[in-house]
């Protein structure tokens, strides 16, 4: 993995781009709410042949970017980054927060996207079936709704568990300080995603779906705690002629559960 920092919108802001891969074969992926890890399906799509370019979403371990507070604001601003890099007609998929940005990007420049995968999407809001609201919950809540196994090896960072493996391991030692930086980007990364989806994930995106075009997947947990697979139909209804990948044992940190399953799906 490759960082860069890229001076976009005439030089008002800079994006940190994490890069996977050198081929010409460019992918753009769009990271959850978790914030941009190394995580085994990104590593997975640059061995298997794509340069994978991740933009770190401002504010997800960057304070720096106070101004790029809304989702379109993130539209335009990414536009501008594939613009200074030179990118077009390519992939580009989104986990969680990151699919809702992309399902946004696709639909404001549809022509730029020659597939589009979006990977337990946020953007959609219903009172009789409400998302997960990570806003109000405590860490052990929130192992518990984001992970199948809160006590599994993908959770093992997260909630009760990490808190455990904390004071075992003990601050001062390799594994504590790792641990310590993992809880406090996960607070400033939940600080930035209330942003764009506090009260509610929806932010129109409902009016603007349908033009999305081009090849359309989504890709979806079956027992996704945070965002339920039921609105996966929102999606397939949006986006014409898009299909469903559903993937058992899994709930919303997909990637990180079941990668390879959801590797095979993208690729």
């Amino acid at each position: 993995m490759q960082t860069r920092q890229i001076p976009v919108g005439n030089g008002r802001f800079e994006i940190e781009i994490a890069e996977w891969g050198d081929s010409d074969d460019y992918l753009l992926f769009l990271h959850g709410i978790s914030g941009l890890h190394e995580d085994p399906v990104i590593v997975g799509l640059a061995q298997a042949g794509k340069h994978v370019i991740a933009p770190r979403h401002p504010g997800f371990g960057d304070e720096s970017q106070t101004e790029l507070d809304t989702i379109h604001d993130l539209v335009y601003v990414y536009l501008d980054l594939l613009d200074e890099l030179g990118l077009d007609n390519l992939p580009i998929v989104g986990h969680s927060l990151g699919g809702m940005i992309a399902a946004e990007l696709a639909a404001t420049q549809p022509e730029r996207f020659r597939s589009v995968s979006l990977i337990s999407p946020m953007g959609f809001f219903h009172k009789e079936n409400p998302t997960f609201d990570f806003f109000a919950c405590t860490p052990s809540e929130m192992a518990a709704a984001f992970f199948l196994d809160p006590e599994g090896e993908a959770a093992q960072s997260a909630g009760d568990t990490g808190l455990r493996r904390l004071a075992q391991a003990g601050a001062e030692s390799a594994e504590g300080e790792e641990l310590i930086e993992i809880y406090v980007e996960r607070s400033k990364t939940l600080a930035t995603a209330a942003k764009y989806l506090w009260p509610l994930p929806d932010r129109g995106l409902k009016k603007r779906i349908h033009r999305i075009s081009g090849p359309a997947q989504i890709v979806w947990g079956k027992q996704d705690k945070v965002v339920p697979i039921a609105y996966a139909q929102d999606f397939l209804d949006g986006i014409k002629g898009s299909t469903l990948t559903e993937i058992d044992n899994a709930s919303h940190e997909i990637l990180l559960e079941q990668p390879e399953a959801v590797l095979d799906a993208l690729l």
